[in-house]
């Protein structure tokens, strides 16, 4: 059975020993947890925005206001154990080429990831060095909030 065109093609640079840069505007695990018996999703209850999961940290996020809280083991509406994620961020596409490319090197950039000084810089620097074969990164970053090729052009030298 073949792989779908872009993870081919994936797997086909890291056989070539190739760099690849992957965008994914959604930064966390998964962008809502869902229940399908009552249709509750997890919100904010500082300010109604959808909580996006977390699995490093195992914590639901606000992503608007900053509130966060642990991970619910049940549904808050009506009690259900069985939570579904619904959609994916940058930390489960990490986690999947992992599987995916089991051999490449994978650094992820994005908020999360960077947090501290030196943090993005060193991945930069790993890019460059070639020690890293494929660097997952949210498009806000690469629309030239502190990230986009051109600045890795330069920084590489």
């Amino acid at each position: 059975m073949g792989y779908p065109p872009h993870i081919a093609a994936l797997r086909e640079r890291q056989s070539r020993g190739e760099q690849s840069l992957l965008f994914l505007n959604r930064r966390g695990y998964a962008p809502t947890l869902t229940c399908h018996a009552c249709g509750w999703v997890a919100g904010c209850p500082r300010c109604s925005a959808w909580l996006v999961l977390h699995k490093t940290d195992q914590q639901m996020h606000c992503h608007h206001c900053g509130w966060h809280t642990p991970i619910p083991q049940a549904c808050f509406a009506c009690g259900n154990v069985d939570l579904s994620l619904s959609g994916f961020g940058t930390q489960q596409l990490e986690e999947a080429l992992k599987h995916i490319v089991p051999d490449a090197r994978i650094a992820r950039i994005d908020a999360d990831s960077t947090r501290g000084p030196t943090r993005a810089q060193k991945i930069f620097e790993a890019v460059c060095a070639g020690t890293i074969d494929i660097l997952v990164e949210t498009q806000m970053l690469s629309k030239g909030q502190g990230f986009n090729l051109l600045y890795l052009q330069e920084f590489c030298g």
